[in-house]
């Protein structure tokens, strides 16, 4: 059976949220008129039978629109039948908007035209950005089910408030295909160190399996391998170049810190470490790459493995798998 792992390198928490925009006002119910004529006096047997008096509850109506920029193909499908189900129930018209890798481009638009929709979707690291145009929801009735301790770190300001509620987590560190390493007689838990990595990645060439899958045509995603990489390249003990004393005495140079991990990078290309398509392969492509073990590495959030098994259901995701 096959089985994906991920070995967290970097615990890097990476929240997908739904923020709800300050400026949105509930839509006001219509104001209903009643106009009474004086009625006409009548005799006992000239007077009607009572109509059986019905109340029947006034619809909310109104529209809102939703921004969702992490939902593609299956969640968006589930996505838009939840939507159909709260449109039934309340009567209140929502316009999905689904910019995808454009979204947090579009929103910096918006937000400055003060054209933000109602309910977006975002990362938790984003959101001192958006919080002065949101709404704090610690007074909402679900926020005391949300697990606050854990994400406050993430999600809170200075003074506690919370102007989100989160979505899904993802951790991002290096996840793997085990089958595919099985193949190339590699042993996860023996990679500890980059140099360790490389062994294994010559192992993978020459098994002939992609090492490493990236879907390079979204620019988050090189973004992301870089800010994967970059603390245990730079900080943790044992990293290839360390630069933790530099940061800590201020002669840390930021203009040139990133020259050593671009070369380290490029080195990667050149040994055939990274799939030829990194620069027109989008995500999707990278994670059937993962799943189907023509790769063995993403350097990606844990939210891969399971895009990963909708296209290969008998993957399986278990955290001791490497033990076994």
């Amino acid at each position: 059976m096959k089985k994906i792992l991920a070995l967290i390198l970097a615990a890097l928490m990476v929240l997908t949220m739904f923020a709800c925009a300050a400026k949105t006002e509930p839509a006001k119910e219509a104001e209903q008129t009643t106009t009474t004529e004086p009625a006409e006096e009548t005799t006992p047997e000239e007077t009607a039978p009572a109509a059986e008096e019905t109340t029947e509850e006034p619809a909310v109506g109104g529209t809102i629109s939703v921004f969702a920029t992490s939902y593609t193909d299956a969640k968006l499908e589930v996505f838009q039948e939840i939507i159909n189900d709260f449109m039934a129930e309340t009567g209140v018209q929502v316009d999905l908007i689904t910019p995808g890798s454009e979204g947090e481009a579009q929103l910096k638009t918006m937000m400055a035209s003060n054209s933000l929709p109602d309910v977006w979707m975002t990362h938790g690291w984003s959101l001192l950005r958006y919080s002065e145009y949101l709404k704090v929801v610690n007074d909402q009735p679900w926020f005391d089910t949300i697990d606050k301790d854990s994400l406050a770190g993430v999600m809170a300001d200075e003074n506690g408030n919370f102007y989100a509620l989160g979505m899904s987590m993802s951790i991002s560190g290096l996840i793997y295909n085990k089958d595919a390493l099985d193949k190339a007689g590699v042993y996860p838990n023996s990679i500890r160190t980059w140099d360790d990595f490389d062994a294994a990645c010559e192992k993978l060439v020459a098994a002939g399996i992609t090492p490493l899958a990236i879907g390079g045509s979204v620019g988050g995603n090189l973004a992301g391998l870089l800010g994967s990489v970059s603390p245990t390249f730079w900080t943790d003990e044992g990293a290839k170049y360390d630069l933790g004393d530099s940061l800590k005495d201020g002669t840390f140079d930021f203009d040139t810190y990133a020259t050593e991990l671009y070369e380290y990078l490029a080195t990667w290309m050149k040994k055939g470490y990274i799939n030829e398509d990194v620069l027109t392969l989008d995500a999707a492509g990278a994670q059937q790459m993962l799943g189907s073990g023509e790769a063995a590495f993403m350097v990606r959030g844990t939210d891969n493995i399971t895009v990963a098994r909708q296209y290969y259901p008998c993957l399986l995701y278990t955290s001791d798998a490497a033990d076994e």
